[in-house]
């Protein structure tokens, strides 16, 4: 609920009624506006948090870290704070990013985030970004997974940010290419997609930065993974599975 109990703004938490955990005492200003509840997992009690920052405020670090106090030692504090860094993956770094980022390098929190747009506005001059993410603390971010969704529901993504008991790793490190890689091939495919590449951004621009267009763009790492296997010789048995990243 906003501070001035009308209804805009505000953050709310859903949660199974058979989970054992409690509410805590709101926070509520008009320059963050969060929900909490304990719950317990395989270390003891753990705060999780959901909350919404008004993107017209100045908030300083001190204010951030007089937030993060509130939480306890151990939490989970997600949702949409309407700032910018790119060290939690936003195209540019924002006044309120550089206070938060203070404030997460004072208290020693970690952010996790899916490093891709959340926010889609309406508004053509300005560009997607993410601004919806999670900061954490008492928990190592390798128990962490955080998937945006392409499913909107309204100008911003659906977050989906999983934590398990055991480490989230990876089988394999992402590489694109290997040994039996055709690097004459590889050399013709980097001409194509340079030209994919100034093609889409030229794109972007007449259209005025469009979702579509924008969209484009981040398909050419994609373009990029396939064809690299496809330049790459298959061997027969015992030839290793090679994990090519989606992203780069």
């Amino acid at each position: 609920m906003h501070p001035d109990c009308t209804a805009h703004g505000g953050s709310a938490i859903i949660i199974k009624s058979n989970i054992k955990h409690y509410e805590t005492e709101p926070f509520r200003t008009p320059k963050i506006q969060a929900t909490s509840v304990v719950v317990e997992d395989w270390r003891g009690h753990l705060t999780v948090t959901a909350l919404y920052s008004p993107p017209k405020h100045v908030i300083k670090k001190e204010e951030y870290i007089n937030f993060f106090k509130t939480l306890g030692p151990r939490f989970i504090a997600g949702g949409d704070y309407n700032s910018k860094n790119t060290q939690w993956g936003s195209l540019l770094t924002t006044p309120r990013g550089r206070q938060l980022q203070a404030a997460i390098n004072d208290l020693h929190l970690n952010t996790i985030s899916s490093g891709e747009p959340t926010y889609w506005p309406t508004d053509p001059e300005k560009v997607p970004d993410l601004v919806d993410f999670g900061i954490v603390k008492g928990i190592p971010t390798g128990c962490f997974k955080c998937t945006s969704l392409q499913e909107l529901s309204s100008d911003h993504s659906v977050v989906l940010l999983e934590v398990s008991q055991k480490f989230t790793c990876s089988n394999s490190m992402a590489m694109l290419h290997e040994r039996r890689t055709n690097w004459d091939g590889l050399e013709i495919l980097s001409q194509v997609v340079g030209h994919f590449l100034i093609e889409a951004r030229y794109n972007v621009i007449l259209s005025r930065r469009t979702k579509a267009m924008l969209r484009r763009v981040n398909q050419f790492p994609m373009a990029v993974s396939r064809t690299s296997g496809h330049v790459t010789v298959t061997g027969n048995m015992h030839r290793l599975k090679i994990v090519r990243p989606n992203m780069m």
